[in-house]
């Protein structure tokens, strides 16, 4: 486009926009009319192009007048006005670009206000969310503490009621055992005295040996069963390893029919090894039976 108007001349004295350049003109408005909205970085750069093209077509407008009206002073204002009534849709349409480049900063910094905005919503609701874990942690560590408090303190009570029961049971069983030892102790010196009285009276008849072979057994039973009492008293400790030493009681049957006839329970076909064992003590003394004592060894582990 080489001249935006065609001066005045004889014949034709006003002057007008060429063709060429109304034809420019409405191709470039054609173009920008294309360009509606600004979503992303390529259609902003549209819109400034398009923007440009314009701003240049109005300095070429603004040059032009210029140009030609300095010969002709008398129609400057015809000139003027002719010139901005071409620059008024070319101005429009850029004011129109301009706003639509306007709306599109103002929308991004929203979306970046919304952004921010909701960023430091969900990083508050993250931090509220951290707390109250944090507190339920704590509440739970709390909670687990006082019920393992709670749960020392009952077994403690209970070994304590264990504890006391166990001495009653103690208590009673040394009661009772110094009540059978009494028992026995007198059952001892009633045997005594009957044993005494038999060997007073003794005399060659069978009546006499019986009597007093009863009562030197019954003597015998109360002592083992004062043996029996004295050993059940306490608890015995539990022994270390090692080797010890203790007496051991012995018995061999001399006369095994005088030993039936006062202990009968001790015999079948051949003495009741067992039995004799359980029962015979370091100061049984029975018809056809001896007893003494020796050492053995033992090994405990």
């Amino acid at each position: 486009m080489n001249d935006l108007l065609i001066v005045p001349k004889i014949g034709n004295p006003a002057p007008a926009v060429s063709p060429e350049a109304e034809s420019k003109k409405m191709e470039l408005l054609a173009r920008s009319a294309l360009v509606v909205q600004v979503t992303n970085e390529a259609e902003l750069k549209i819109n400034v192009e398009q923007s440009q093209e314009i701003q240049r077509l109005i300095n070429i407008a603004d040059n032009s007048g210029e140009h030609e009206y300095r010969p002709f002073k008398t129609v400057c204002d015809w000139i003027s006005s002719t010139v901005k009534k071409y620059k008024f849709d070319l101005v429009n349409e850029k004011e129109r670009l301009k706003k639509m480049r306007e709306a599109a900063r103002v929308e991004a910094e929203q979306r970046k206000l919304d952004e921010a905005r909701q960023k430091a919503e969900r990083e508050a609701a993250a931090a509220i969310a951290e707390q109250e874990r944090q507190a339920r942690e704590a509440a739970e560590k709390i909670a687990a503490e006082n019920r393992r408090i709670e749960g020392e303190r009952v077994e403690k009570e209970r070994k304590l009621a264990a504890a006391i029961e166990e001495q009653k049971r103690l208590e009673g069983m040394k009661r009772q055992s110094a009540e059978k030892k009494a028992a026995a102790e007198k059952a001892i010196a009633a045997a005594q005295a009957e044993l005494e009285k038999a060997n007073a009276k003794k005399a060659q008849s069978v009546p006499n040996i019986a009597q007093e072979i009863a009562a030197e057994v019954k003597v015998q039973a109360a002592v083992e069963n004062l043996h029996k009492i004295q050993t059940a008293v306490a608890p015995q400790a539990a022994k270390a390893a090692g080797y010890g030493a203790k007496k051991v009681v012995k018995h061999e049957i001399t006369d095994a029919a005088a030993l039936y006839a006062v202990r009968p329970e001790w015999f079948e076909l051949v003495p009741k090894k067992s039995i004799m064992n359980a029962s015979i003590t370091a100061t049984t003394k029975l018809p056809g039976l001896k007893v003494w004592e020796t050492i053995e060894t033992q090994t405990r582990s």
